[in-house]
């Protein structure tokens, strides 16, 4: 169970770790927000009885289509403690109110970051969870490292990610994650290993300077 969101591949990874045959993904804040995954790993399902949720353009504070994303508001539907009418939490945020097959009628979200944490590749706004899944997906030798994406490396138009080196291959994995970033970001990638992170990161990596990992 995780505060922040996590990739297939790290549930795996979890699972791997820890020997469980669930991970159970929760979402939830201190203004009513409550979601959570059930067996089918398809997003989290809404808990009807305590908050109803939208995913609005930023924009124009309409409801965006299923899938897109969109920033979450909700309202906290418990008669109880401080009220909380389409509040905006400022997660980014898909949804979708498809049947699903675990049988849950309730809609599901997937929060995937904070607007605030997001940043520019080739015109399209990226979250952090973009970057790890990418990653994932093409070079799953990189799932459960822990990587800082480089805010000096964002403002010069490249992805730059901090990892810590692997004892065997970095040479040839760093080569293979910089093209899958590439090939999917539509800018230069760039895999910097350091010989530590000395920070605790929970759920997806951060965006940092490099002149905070000291």
């Amino acid at each position: 169970m995780t505060g922040a969101p996590i990739t297939p591949g790290m549930e795996r990874h979890l699972k791997g770790l820890t020997g469980v045959a669930r991970i159970s993904e929760v979402a939830g804040s201190t203004e009513g927000t409550l979601a959570v995954s059930c067996a089918e790993s398809r997003g989290l399902h809404v808990v009807p009885d305590t908050c109803y949720i939208e995913a609005l353009d930023r924009r124009s504070l309409r409801p965006v289509a299923p899938g897109t994303r969109g920033t979450m508001v909700h309202c906290f539907l418990i008669p109880e403690g401080s009220v909380y009418l389409r509040y905006d939490s400022e997660d980014m945020v898909t949804i979708d109110d498809s049947p699903c097959p675990c049988g849950l009628p309730s809609p599901r979200i997937k929060i995937v970051g904070r607007w605030e944490q997001s940043f520019t590749l080739a015109g399209e706004t990226r979250v952090a969870y973009d970057v790890q899944l990418a990653l994932e997906e093409r070079v799953p030798e990189t799932i459960g490292m822990p990587f800082v994406i480089s805010q000096e490396g964002l403002g010069s138009g490249r992805l730059r990610l901090l990892m810590p080196e692997p004892e065997q291959g970095a040479p040839a994995l760093a080569v293979r994650a910089e093209r899958a970033l590439e090939e999917r970001f539509g800018v230069a990638g760039e895999i910097a290993w350091v010989r530590e992170l000395p920070l605790q990161f929970k759920g997806v990596a951060p965006v940092l300077s490099e002149t905070q990992l000291g």
